[in-house]
């Protein structure tokens, strides 16, 4: 299949010797990139007289002549007609970005009028974008699929002297910048591509200028109680929100993910990509806590405290660690690890291994399995100071699931360890990647969850899209401004591939890369086709 690049100009022009002009650019790169298999001149003009006598050539931005008819060369008539002129690879001039001046005369002194001139450029199939529902920032320009197909008719713009930068770290070149204090963002107006999407994915590069904030705004199509989605930092974490707060019903379902204990710094480069599936996807997860807590947190209940949980090398079913579980004091209560799961339809499991410190068994040693802060079982184990499976039965839907022990003594009285921790018939809606890696988030899911992008159902302004803050839709607040630089702000209605995802973290000015991404920065008049 090959694709079509049209640059045109529309503007009409008469006389008896007219000229009429197409403005070309970001089409070189296409040319470097040996993407170009064919250029086609094209010129709908008319005369009343006859067509006869008139000529017509093109001066290209290399300044060589290209001839679509000369003189005595058309047949005796009058009217409107289209030529065209079709240029193969080896007369392509080196650079076809530039002024292509298009001549039109009657040299019997008749008068001719230009309707239409256009270039249009043949791309090779493999690096063009081969859909157009991609949305993508860059240097402060909107463009869908990677090419502005409205004319420059829909571009972020500066607020409150937000800026633009020279960086060229991460493979870079420039950035969106932003000071906090000042509650700069770029803004667009609202977009309404992502509503009600059952598959939709967000990137983008950003460098943090401060790590202290409990949330700042990287990208988002939100209005505090409207919208899609917000990308954000919170701290020294990254995470993904998408719902809507319905101020008329007071409630509003929505999903959200959140890394854990990533800690990034401040002056760095990281490329976060995410993806939504209102589907879901069902899978098996596995901890072995030997390189954090991956997707669990300590949790603690009664007078027990999630502090009294560690990381522990004493003892391990797999090295170098396990969860190590004993109370401090004598009075504490419950003590464990927990997580916020959406199990699919079916139920699932929670399931690993036990080991108990102490020569015998008692009651109080047992494992408890507990949901939503209550208790629902318990596992006894078979035998003592030796490693021992575990399996508790989980029902389907949004849950959160706590693995603790009950000990009203303290660590004198005997220790548990837990390792291997495997989750079946997991379903995440959200998958956060931060520089290409999957890393650990929690996960919270309000109400009943999203099956689709949430939209505005309600009466009232749309939010604005923005980078670098939030503004309310229903006022002029300005929340979770941003410290730092931001990049190649991104989002399609489909879900990143791992090769996208691999792409996207490459480097911020990442050439080829998957056929629907290679970006391409243009911003004349254009239109895009397809010729099978």
């Amino acid at each position: 299949m090959t694709q079509t690049l049209i640059y045109e100009n529309l503007t009409n022009q008469s006389g008896q010797s007219v000229q009429s002009d197409v403005e070309v650019d970001g089409a070189d790169l296409l040319l470097a990139a040996s993407d170009i298999t064919g250029i086609e001149l094209s010129i709908t003009w008319d005369n009343q007289s006859s067509w006869q006598g008139c000529e017509c050539y093109v001066i290209d931005p290399d300044g060589s002549y290209h001839y679509i008819f000369n003189s005595g060369s058309l047949p005796f008539g009058s009217g409107t007609r289209t030529d065209t002129l079709q240029i193969s690879s080896g007369s392509f001039p080196s650079s076809v970005d530039g002024t292509w001046e298009f001549y039109l005369s009657d040299q019997m002194f008749g008068t001719v009028t230009i309707d239409e001139v256009s270039v249009e450029f043949q791309v090779t199939s493999a690096n063009m974008p081969a859909t157009y529902n991609e949305i993508s920032w860059y240097g402060g320009g909107w463009y869908p699929g990677g090419i502005d197909l409205s004319n420059n008719g829909n571009h972020v713009y500066p607020f409150n002297n937000a800026s633009i930068v020279a960086d060229t770290a991460s493979g870079g070149s420039n950035a969106f910048s932003f000071s906090s204090a000042s509650s700069q963002r770029w803004s667009d107006g609202p977009i309404a591509d992502y509503n009600n999407q059952s598959q939709w994915s967000v990137s983008a590069w950003v460098k943090p200028g401060q790590t202290t904030a409990s949330k700042q705004m990287i990208f988002c199509n939100h209005g505090y109680v409207r919208g899609n989605f917000q990308l954000y930092q919170a701290g020294d974490e990254f995470g993904l929100f998408i719902g809507y707060f319905d101020p008329v019903a007071s409630s509003g379902d929505s999903e959200k993910i959140e890394t854990t204990n990533l800690n990034i710094s401040s002056g760095s480069w990281y490329n976060i990509t995410a993806t939504f599936d209102g589907a879901g996807s069902s899978s098996t997860q596995t901890n072995d806590f030997d390189t954090d807590w991956g997707d669990w947190s300590t949790v603690g209940y009664g007078g027990g405290t999630g502090a009294d949980t560690t990381r522990s090398t004493i003892e391990s079913q797999s090295s170098p660690y396990s969860v190590r579980m004993v109370n401090s004091t004598e009075t504490a209560d419950r003590t464990g690890i927990a997580q916020t799961l959406t199990i699919g339809s079916g139920g699932g499991t929670v399931s690993g291994y036990y080991f108990c410190s102490r020569p015998t068994h008692s009651n109080d040693l047992n494992l408890e399995l507990w949901i939503d802060g209550s208790y629902v079982s318990e596992f006894t184990p078979s035998a003592t100071q030796s490693w021992v499976q575990f399996s508790f039965n989980l029902s389907a839907g949004s849950q959160t699931v706590a693995l603790v022990r009950y000990q009203d003594e303290d660590a004198s009285s005997g220790v548990i360890y837990i390792d291997t921790i495997s989750v079946t018939n997991v379903v995440n809606k959200l998958n956060l990647f931060v520089d290409d890696v999957a890393v650990a988030v929690s996960r919270t899911t309000t109400g009943v969850g999203l099956t689709a992008m949430p939209y505005n159902s309600f009466a009232g302004a749309a939010p604005d899209q923005t980078i670098g803050a939030l503004k309310s839709a229903t006022s002029s607040t300005i929340y979770y401004s941003f410290d730092g630089e931001i990049d190649a702000c991104r989002t399609v209605n489909s879900v990143y591939t791992s090769n996208d995802v691999t792409w996207l973290a490459s480097a911020r000015d990442a050439a080829g890369g998957p056929a629907s991404f290679k970006p391409y920065f243009a911003s004349t008049n254009k239109a895009i086709g397809f010729n099978s």
